[in-house]
């Protein structure tokens, strides 16, 4: 996340903005600048705010900011990139770097969803001619972009896996452990090391306890949902917890 005194500047900037104008939109935000923003502006009294990412489940998003009523459109744009050996199949990391190749800021890219040879990425609306004729290749494979100022066919919706987990307790390390396959002393290290996120914050607590509904992000090893209330749910003969976890695949 960018330094804590800079944001909290751009969020009531954004304020600012909304006074004069009515609304005002930031760059896409991650989840925990969403957090922290949510923070900032539920201190201001006399401005309403929503967050958009360009479908119900995005986890970047852009922040509205408004007086009296949310405006209609959002600046976001959706660009296909559909590589031409139709037997590639890039990654989120390949289309990411791709683009950031281009010197732009990921604030300007909201999410990256992957199917195949093609890649959907939501970006802001002021960048779509830049992309259109600068965007060539992702990683080592020629590309064709297309953006969409509107769109309403395709499913963004998530696809998940479901895992039942059995953890000793209540602990951000037992949860890494059994979901990395690590030692507990592995998963502590791990989570020492800031590799370990809890709803988009960086977290170095191997004793964190977890609740429904968070997410949970192991970097390298995936992302993750508590689905189960770890404070009531079913437990083996031993003592341990049976928790339901969803894997974004």
């Amino acid at each position: 996340m960018i330094d804590d005194r800079f944001f909290r500047g751009i969020i009531l900037d954004a304020v600012k903005s909304a006074h004069k104008r009515g609304f005002a939109f930031t760059d896409f935000l991650s989840e925990e600048e969403q957090a922290e923003a949510e923070l900032i502006l539920k201190r201001e009294n006399d401005v309403s705010f929503s967050f958009f990412g360009g479908y119900a489940e995005a986890e970047r998003r852009v922040l509205c900011v408004y007086e009296d009523e949310a405006p209609q459109s959002w600046p976001i744009s959706l660009m296909d990139i559909s590589v031409r050996d139709k037997t590639a199949e890039p990654k989120h990391s390949d289309v990411l770097g791709g683009v950031m190749a281009l010197s732009v800021e990921r604030r300007v890219l909201g999410d990256i969803i992957c199917c195949r040879e093609h890649a959907s990425v939501f970006i802001l609306k002021n960048m779509e001619s830049y992309f259109s004729q600068n965007l060539l290749r992702i990683g080592r494979y020629a590309c064709d972009v297309t953006v969409r100022s509107e769109w309403d066919g395709p499913d963004f919706s998530r696809k998940f896996l479901e895992l039942e987990c059995v953890i000793s307790s209540n602990r951000l390390d037992c949860y890494v452990s059994e979901l990395a396959r690590l030692s507990r002393n592995d998963s502590v290290e791990l989570i020492r090391e800031g590799k370990v996120a809890v709803n988009g914050k960086i977290v170095t607590a191997p004793a964190l306890r977890l609740n429904v509904s968070d997410k949970l992000t192991i970097r390298g090893k995936g992302k993750f949902i508590i689905e189960s209330d770890p404070a009531n749910c079913p437990a083996t003969q031993k003592g341990r917890l049976r928790i339901r976890i969803k894997k974004y695949n």
